[in-house]
């Protein structure tokens, strides 16, 4: 009845799954008069358990590869605009004739303005990458010692003796 209460949690999602699994090899069945689990049976809890642990997985890292992107093209991007701006400056300067601040002033100040943007973009794309990749291990890491109390429970419990 509590499960209804964590909705999208990932653990949540691990012990539905499991709970699913027991519930079909009981067949509906109550636990303190139905037959000892065989090993097989566990195997199958333990499968279904890894199973709902790696779709969680999946679906925290969905969008990661956005961040991922973000933080490898944006340097790029700036440098980009770089050698952009350092392109016009020259040419401003060939139009001209002449290697004045006013004829090259435009064409530095995009270059540097392009490189502060892709850094601007890169680093907390980087950084926020980094810490939510961080907290899906932490989260993976911790959905795998609950499967393991999951599965220590109904050994403990249901399992043959």
């Amino acid at each position: 009845a509590d499960r209804k209460e964590f909705g999208s949690s990932p653990f949540a999602a691990v012990f539905q799954a499991g709970l699913a699994e027991l519930a079909l090899i009981m067949g509906g069945g109550r636990p303190s008069i139905a037959r000892p689990l065989t090993m097989v049976q566990m195997d199958g809890i333990e499968r279904s358990l890894e199973r709902a642990i790696s779709e969680q997985v999946m679906e925290l890292r969905r969008h990661l590869i956005t961040l991922a992107t973000t933080a490898g093209v944006a340097p790029f991007v700036g440098l980009f605009g770089t050698v952009w701006g350092i392109m016009k400056a020259f040419a401003a300067m060939s139009m001209t004739g002449s290697a004045s601040i006013s004829s090259v002033a435009p064409g530095v100040s995009a270059a540097l303005t392009t490189t502060v943007a892709g850094l601007a973009v890169a680093i907390p794309a980087l950084v926020g990458y980094n810490y939510l990749m961080n907290r899906v291990r932490t989260i993976t890491m911790t959905m795998e010692n609950f499967s393991s109390e999951f599965l220590s429970t109904v050994e403990r419990n249901l399992g043959e003796r």
